[in-house]
């Protein structure tokens, strides 16, 4: 695991993959750090990547 990208466990829905799944999508995560209230998508829009937040929420309004 790259020690950049933290503990990927730390989200649900990594943590739930198993550990040959991880292994093979870990070389295509980087981290990303958002400010409060940053789009990372548009109603309706494209969207351009998947996000797994750790320690934080992504919300739909």
């Amino acid at each position: 695991m790259s020690k950049a990208l933290g503990d990927v466990r730390r989200n649900q829905l990594l943590g739930a993959l198993q550990p040959a799944s991880r292994v093979r999508i870990e070389p295509h995560l980087e981290p990303v750090k958002l400010k409060l209230g940053a789009v990372v998508c548009e109603a309706g829009g494209p969207l351009k990547h998947a996000y797994f937040p750790q320690g934080s929420v992504l919300s739909r309004c």
